[in-house]
């Protein structure tokens, strides 16, 4: 059986396809928020790329908490 260790140049490569945004913050009247996006894109051919991509929230308030999912999904892109 075959080794699946990937190379230095391959995790690099990966790490360089992905895009990630994370935020939040916190008012006066200490309503806190959370949010963040997180996407992946891998070619398929030269002119075929996939992006898979989601995106989500939570805020907690004095009143109430609130959590969910902005976007998910998968986005083909074809260059002409």
């Amino acid at each position: 059986m075959d080794d699946n260790i990937l190379s230095r140049e391959q995790i690099q490569k990966i790490i360089s396809r992905m895009k990630l945004n994370v935020g939040g913050y916190r008012d006066d009247k200490k309503t806190s928020v959370v949010y963040g996006s997180a996407s992946y894109t891998q070619p398929i051919t030269n002119r075929i790329n996939a992006t898979i991509s989601a995106s989500g929230y939570k805020v907690d308030g004095e009143w109430g908490d609130v959590e969910g999912i902005g976007y998910k999904g998968i986005n083909l892109e074809y260059k002409f």
